[in-house]
């Protein structure tokens, strides 16, 4: 009676709030970071709500996202916290939601069948593990992603309302599943592989009866219908500039073995995060695969293909274990996909948000049978737990201030030129003015040395050269002010921005020799 009472959901929800809110709080006073400031404090569109046709001319495809931005400026402006506690308070709900997917789970007949475990139990330390890893730090404090964790929600929310609709021949559950994934769609692209994951389910837990193929082909149809019409719908919608459109990325794609090469090193790298969630940053300098015969790829493609054997061998030894492995490579999918398509934007950490959800319950599982009874599952999770709470708080340190964030990646990445520029756009920011032409400096080194892995495009070149030319200009240094513009130039105007810097920086040189012709004249 004590265990059933400690596990029931309104106290699981409880114990997840307040464990979060805990974990959390270092973050809830912190700074805009990178992509915060170009969608959130530059960003027009949200600051005419309850109006939502600037939000959905410009951000289709994260409508729901930034008409929860916009309800948040609406309430308090731009103060951090209200914006802050709004990602925690999902993330918890998330968590919350893997409480009940693994509840589920452990009911089916064909998990009990291969592998029986005490459900309430492993749903609760599964769910804390998804609270609680490190590696969910970007997808929470990181405000713009909150696109991820919504995302993540409404995918987890759909799943959980889709296997009570299964378990319990429940239509209003049904109904709210098909509403929950319209949410997820306009919450981020990562969920089309949201059916995938239904008909994984149903692979793995459902056991259809007898005549009732047809019943689930209708059920889960819908949903690959839907994911199929709101493609097209995000890809023909006409954005504003400036905007967030997957018709670029689509018509102009192209696929890269070399790319989809790296991404197959990226996995392997993601699986030591989930184990081993140390050296953390937020930009990794990863280098692209330049041929076919790397040892470093090989290694990891064998490792990836045992790791597939292993969920095979499962399937009918351990049915969790082998979804939750499955899990993993389909949550990954779309991000290999876009990657070996786009060529940009190799590794993230919030990539993982929604993969952790397989390991958590995959961690959870295997930790129970090695521990070999629940009072030393207890102590061991504790003890996990607890580490991975305090290197979560080590983390959102870090996450807290936008200075600290930048140095700690300079210190991690000194080769890699975008860390330096954003690293210099920050101390500028602050009016750190010196610390900011250094990191400049440093960037346009990186920029010009043949060996660098990484470029920038055109608009952000000129960008750099721009803040350089304008911080000479400040400091009265006209000549390396105007080489500076003149550079920026050479990339790109910033829409006559660059122009009009360069004009009234001759107006001043120009002032200054008159200045200084009229005091010779006068001696």
């Amino acid at each position: 009676m004590k265990t059933s009472l400690l596990y029931r959901p309104a106290c699981v929800l409880l114990y997840l709030t307040i464990i979060g809110l805990a974990i959390y709080s270092p973050v809830l006073d912190g700074d805009f970071i990178c992509d915060d400031y170009v969608f959130l404090a530059y960003n027009q569109s949200i600051r005419h709500f309850p109006d939502l046709r600037p939000i959905w001319a410009s951000f289709p495809t994260r409508f729901l996202v930034f008409v929860t931005f916009a309800v948040n400026y609406g309430l308090h402006g731009f103060r951090v916290p209200g914006f802050h506690l709004v990602n925690i308070l999902i993330h918890v709900l998330t968590s919350f939601l893997i409480y009940f997917f693994v509840v589920y789970l452990s009911r089916s007949a064909l998990a009990r069948r291969t592998r029986a475990y005490p459900g309430d139990l492993i749903a609760f330390w599964a769910a804390l593990v998804f609270l609680c890893h490190p590696i969910q730090t970007q997808g929470v404090a990181y405000i713009f992603q909150r696109a991820t964790s919504m995302a993540a929600f409404f995918y987890m929310l759909t799943i959980v309302l889709y296997l009570k609709f299964r378990q319990e021949d429940s239509p209003l559950a049904y109904g709210l599943a098909v509403v929950s994934f319209l949410g997820a769609i306009f919450c981020k692209e990562m969920v089309m592989t949201l059916p995938g994951a239904i008909f994984l389910c149903e692979l793995f837990f459902l056991e259809p009866q007898q005549g009732r193929w047809k019943r689930f082909l209708r059920g889960v149809l819908p949903f690959f219908v839907l994911c199929g019409v709101l493609l097209g719908v995000f890809i023909f919608t006409r954005v504003d500039e400036g905007g967030l459109t997957l018709k670029n990325q689509v018509f102009q794609s192209r696929f890269s073995p070399y790319f989809f090469l790296t991404e197959v090193n990226v996995l392997r790298t993601y699986l030591r995060l989930l184990v081993f969630p140390a050296f953390q940053r937020f930009e990794y300098d990863y280098p692209v695969v330049m041929s076919f015969w790397e040892v470093r790829t090989w290694l990891s493609a064998g490792l990836l293909l045992s790791l597939m054997g292993y969920a095979g061998y499962l399937f009918r030894r351990n049915r969790i274990l082998s979804f939750c492995v499955c899990w993993y490579f389909l949550t990954t999918a779309i991000e290999v996909v876009v990657v070996s398509l786009v060529h940009r934007s190799l590794l993230f950490e919030h990539w993982l948000y929604l993969p952790m959800a397989g390991f958590a319950i995959f961690f959870a599982c295997l930790l129970y049978d090695m521990a070999g009874d629940e009072a030393s599952f207890k102590r061991v999770g504790f003890i996990l737990i607890f580490s991975l709470c305090v290197m979560t708080v080590l983390r959102n340190q870090i996450w807290r201030d936008e200075i600290r964030f930048w140095e700690y990646e300079v210190a991690r990445s000194p080769n890699r030129m975008s860390v330096h520029y954003e690293a210099g756009v920050a101390y500028d920011r602050k009016g750190f003015k010196k610390q900011a032409l250094a990191s400049y400096l440093k960037t346009v080194a990186l920029l010009d040395d043949k060996r660098s892995r990484s470029r920038f495009d055109r608009v952000t070149t000129a960008k750099l050269y721009n803040n350089i030319g304008i911080i000479y200009t400040a400091q009265g240094d006209y000549p390396k002010a105007r080489n500076a513009f003149e550079n920026a130039f050479r990339f790109d105007s910033l829409e006559g921005g660059v122009e009009r810097n360069l004009g009234l920086l001759l107006d001043r040189m120009g002032a200054g020799r008159d200045e200084q012709g009229a005091g010779q004249h006068d001696e």
